[in-house]
């Protein structure tokens, strides 16, 4: 049994209440902007950028989907986690893991194949968002 952990918060008390369930785990990958008590339980860490490093749309709770705009560059060797998921598919020989990380394009078709994001990608997004189809107002 395995686990693909995106940021730090999951050993958080709020979550599962420490690594104790973790440590049941075969392989817990995690994917984290820092140092944690993530790194302690992952069998393997990868770094990846920060919000502030990258281009990128995020949905909050409330349902409304915004952009973010890279104000920082991020160092070469720290990559989105799109890009780093598409290079294991890849190197995995996972079918549709090809190419390069386009998060425009993803942007794209999440708004295609997705109902919820129907009409929704990276360009069509304001300075305040939008809100996500059927999530009310």
């Amino acid at each position: 049994d395995g686990l693909i952990v995106l940021g730090h918060d999951l050993v958080d008390a709020a979550y599962l209440g420490g690594s104790e369930a973790l440590s049941r785990l075969d392989t817990v990958i995690a994917f984290d902007t820092h140092c944690s008590a993530m790194d302690r339980v992952a069998h393997v860490v990868f770094p990846v950028r920060h919000a502030v490093e990258k281009n990128a749309t995020y949905t909050n709770s409330a349902g409304r989907v915004q952009r973010v705009r890279a104000g920082v560059l991020p160092g070469a060797d720290v990559l989105d986690e799109g890009e780093i998921f598409l290079r294991l598919g890849a190197a995995l020989g996972l079918p549709g893991f090809r190419g390069e990380w386009d998060v425009a394009e993803v942007s794209r078709r999440l708004g295609r194949e997705v109902p919820a994001f129907s009409g929704i990608d990276l360009e069509s997004l304001g300075s305040h968002g939008r809100r996500l189809a059927g999530s009310g107002e």
